[in-house]
């Protein structure tokens, strides 16, 4: 999974749009404070949801 804080050496991805619902203090880059964060806009958001074994015969 990708460090928090951003991409490489700490630095904000380029894909990074702060979410400006939050207090501008909290814009540092960090990816859980980019407005796609998790949603279907985010690029990256395969590094972040992994794939799961799911039993279907439970």
């Amino acid at each position: 999974m990708l460090d928090e804080a951003g991409g490489v050496d700490g630095e904000t991805f380029p894909c990074y749009e702060f979410n400006v619902t939050l207090r501008p203090l909290m814009d540092d880059g960090v990816c859980e404070h980019c407005r796609k964060w998790l949603t279907v806009d985010c690029e990256i958001i395969d590094d972040f949801i992994g794939e799961e074994d799911y039993d279907d015969d439970a």
